[in-house]
């Protein structure tokens, strides 16, 4: 519901055992909290997104929007929204895989826009693009257009049309540029 924080996804550590995906098969779903209630639930575990850490979700209009993050072997793909307690993936071609990238809901234009983070799949990559995913046909429209250096574990806010990045890593270091991108 709007008046619910949703938890999904995240690593754990059980020591001696190593890293934990969430959520795994003794931990499924994910959590929502009721701060009116004080209370906790579970999340509908049917057609769940694949277990990640790293990965983005945002909220829209009552859905949660997942993309992205890492398995513990691979960057992922795929996107996943949460509606009405019923999961479901994202249509059309997906940007590339990646983790620790940024995602903003662009109210105006009922969009949700990714951009940067990191793929390792062939040496580790610093991203430079990303996408556009309309809420409206649950599919992916286009490529973000490469502006920018790539990037990892920067910060983006939406101001209800745009998307600002700012801030971030690459291989060098810590970087002091940004950019706005508008669909």
């Amino acid at each position: 519901g709007a008046n619910e924080m949703i938890v999904f996804g995240g690593l754990g550590d059980y020591g001696a055992m190593g890293a934990v995906f969430f959520p795994d098969g003794t931990v499924p779903g994910g959590r929502s909290y009721n701060p009116a209630l004080n209370t906790w639930d579970t999340v509908t575990i049917t057609s769940q997104a694949t277990a990640r850490d790293r990965h983005t979700a945002v909220f829209s209009d009552g859905r949660m929007l997942i993309f992205g993050g890492y398995n513990g072997a691979n960057e992922i793909d795929l996107g996943y929204k949460l509606e009405n307690g019923t999961w479901s993936t994202f249509n059309g071609d997906a940007p590339r895989a990646r983790r620790e990238h940024t995602a903003v809901v662009l109210e105006d234009a009922a969009k949700m826009v990714i951009f940067g983070g990191r793929n390792t799949e062939n040496g580790t990559i610093n991203l430079a693009d990303g996408g556009v995913y309309d809420l409206a046909t649950n599919a992916w429209e286009k490529a973000v257009p490469t502006a920018i250096g790539g990037r990892f574990g920067h910060t983006a806010v939406s101001t209800g049309g745009t998307m600002i990045v700012w801030g971030g890593f690459d291989t060098v270091g810590a970087l002091a540029t940004g950019g706005i991108y508008t669909p």
